[in-house]
């Protein structure tokens, strides 16, 4: 049996509940648990309810045994001479969100503990687009909490982050949420209720299986404003040595 074989057998049926065991196993190749999955992907940003929606082209790396991942963006604002980036990331030492015009000149630094708590929230909640992550990772510890319902939470970063996941009748992750989510209020942050869907699973390189669409909102006094929305057009899983 290879160390990745012995990982799938050993390192996730043990320490998971059975309806999670039980996506990440109907998802997944057996033994094929690389070091990182990337994911490209297209869709639009919201800037606030109302707004127009803002078109993007992104790449997604997630590793698949720790907490840490990026996020690169691109946004065309005033047709393809004048664009901006976007890194999204935490490294395992910090979370960041960093903004440049042509991916030169900076218009936006942001760090700080709430970044990291918004950061690792994020990696947690795109699990099911790195679903080699159930498996390897095993500083996210899941639990099932209701009929359907399980947790994810971990206790890397300032304060530990908690999401909870709804798995749908054909046993697929369908909702993730999270009752605190840091969101960026003028130079600040307010904790605000989140929440992510994700629909039309579909099969990828390597036989991997995961949503193709997503989207993202924060639950609001008024009403929900999704923010997010997008699809996967591509996905690479990467072996160490690769």
């Amino acid at each position: 049996m290879d160390a990745s074989t012995e990982e799938w057998a050993t390192g996730g049926k043990d320490r998971l509940p059975p309806i999670i065991w039980s996506f990440a196993e109907r998802n997944l190749p057996e033994g094929a648990l690389p070091a990182k999955t990337r994911v490209s992907q297209r869709g639009s940003m919201w800037r606030e309810p109302g707004s127009k929606p803002i078109a993007f082209t992104a790449i997604a790396e997630y590793d698949t045994r720790r907490v840490a991942f990026s996020w690169r963006a691109k946004f065309p604002v005033v047709g393809p001479l004048v664009w901006l980036s976007i890194i999204d990331a935490y490294d395992g030492n910090g979370g960041r969100m960093d903004g440049r015009i042509w991916g030169i000149v900076p218009f936006m630094r942001t760090r700080g503990d709430e970044v990291e708590v918004g950061e690792i929230s994020r990696y947690i909640s795109e699990m099911a687009w790195a679903p080699h992550s159930i498996i390897a990772n095993q500083s996210v510890e899941w639990r099932e909490v209701g009929e359907g319902v399980v947790s994810a939470e971990t206790s890397v970063g300032p304060r530990p982050v908690k999401l909870t996941f709804e798995i749908d009748d054909d046993g697929d992750i369908a909702t993730c949420f999270m009752a605190d989510r840091p969101r960026q209020v003028g130079k600040g942050s307010v904790p605000t209720p989140w929440r992510g869907e994700f629909v039309g699973y579909d099969q990828f390189e390597g036989g991997v299986r995961m949503p193709r669409h997503a989207k993202v909102q924060w639950e609001l006094p008024d009403g929900p404003f999704v923010y997010w929305e997008g699809e996967i057009t591509g996905v690479v899983n990467r072996s160490p040595s690769s």
